[in-house]
């Protein structure tokens, strides 16, 4: 579930007491992403970038994960802004696809490689409209290793840029044929939204 924007324009970081019941990051699914933030022409065309960004990422191997969404996109941007979000922000936290895992120099010849230029940076800005973020967690790293990854990049997405004030996140899971799905559901609102 995606909470509603609070009184200041961006998702609560909790719903109940902190520590306790509903709170960010929001277990969420694409299909639900697209139908609560599909609400602009603009806002639907980087849906459609987050989608495409998600189906490289499959056919480069990387199909299983977790996505934290966040950034201008989720939160009220219209209204705090006076313009629409030029991107979304998204921390995929992803699993080493098994023949990586079984050959880690073609990862690091061909898999690293993959991800830092298509999948990071302008590459990812420019092909998708997502200010992308990666975690892969690859056999030998140790949990302190990855646990470190993680820390820094929960801080960073739990706070708005401008004001530092605690905010709220969503996360889905890598999830193919919801995909198509959020997809179909993108193409039904553009068409109702002529």
């Amino acid at each position: 579930m995606i909470p509603a924007f609070n009184s200041a324009g961006i998702i609560p970081p909790y719903l109940t007491a902190a520590g306790h019941g509903d709170r960010s990051p929001y277990e969420s699914t694409i299909v639900e992403l697209v139908e609560r933030f599909g609400f602009s022409p603009e806002r639907r065309r980087i849906l459609r970038g987050l989608i495409g960004y998600r189906a490289a990422l499959a056919a480069g191997g990387f199909a299983e994960g977790y996505q934290l969404i966040d950034g201008s996109f989720v939160e009220d941007c219209e209204a705090l802004r006076n313009r629409p979000p030029g991107d979304v922000d998204v921390l995929s936290y992803l699993a080493m696809p098994a023949h990586y895992s079984n050959d880690i120099n073609a990862y690091q010849n061909e898999g690293i490689p993959f991800l830092v230029n298509e999948m990071l940076g302008h590459a990812a800005k420019q092909n998708y409209s997502v200010d992308a973020y990666l975690a892969v967690n690859p056999p030998g790293m140790s949990l302190s290793e990855f646990f470190h990854i993680f820390s820094h990049f929960t801080l960073l997405f739990s706070h708005q840029k401008q004001t530092d004030v605690w905010k709220g996140a969503i996360s889905i899971p890598f999830d193919l044929l919801a995909d198509t799905a959020a997809m179909a559901r993108l193409d039904e609102m553009e068409q109702a939204n002529g």
